[in-house]
């Protein structure tokens, strides 16, 4: 199978599927008996096969029902497709716990798919669940959990180094 049409497999069942609800195409796409990792469990039991996909599909678009998906970066290596991708929508349904917050939020999500005979056969899925949820309002931000970002972070040691450098500077002057 080319490269191209493995990734296009990829984008199509992110974007059209996950993305639009378009759940055709995952009985198109996705195997009878794949193998699901994810964060996203919908049920009792973690999702598996092409009906816990559609079951994974449902509970987004139930969730966030306005989503956006965009494959920005696909990478094929043999068997196996990445794809980094930006999901943005506004939280109208319950997520897991917490009743919807009516907020909008955008964040990336990490996918690698296993490919054979045209279909995907395995999926591992990650996301940054406390950003997620940090977003909706339901966790604190990183200042209200008791440390600064790690942006703020990283500028007061570069603003430490170059003082100390400006120090041994003047020390070292004649």
């Amino acid at each position: 199978m080319a490269v191209d049409t493995r990734r296009e497999i990829v984008r199509r069942l992110l974007e059209e599927a996950y993305g639009q609800g378009n759940l055709a195409l995952v009985d198109e796409l996705v195997a009878d008996d794949a193998r699901l990792h994810t964060e996203l469990p919908t049920g009792p039991e973690a999702p598996s096969g092409r009906e816990g996909f559609k079951e994974i599909v449902r509970w987004v678009r139930s969730v966030w029902p306005d989503a956006q998906v965009k494959a920005e970066d696909v990478f094929v290596d043999g068997d196996r497709v990445a794809a980094r991708v930006t999901f943005e929508g506004t939280n109208l349904g319950p997520l897991h716990k917490y009743p919807p917050s009516g907020r909008r939020g955008r964040w990336t999500e990490l996918f690698i798919f296993g490919i054979s005979n045209g279909q995907v056969d395995e999926m591992w899925h990650e996301l940054n669940v406390l950003g997620t949820l940090q977003q909706m309002g339901e966790m604190p931000d990183e200042w209200e959990m008791g440390r600064p970002p790690k942006a703020i972070v990283a500028t007061m040691k570069f603003v430490g180094r170059t003082k100390r450098r400006l120090r041994e500077r003047r020390s070292a002057a004649p």
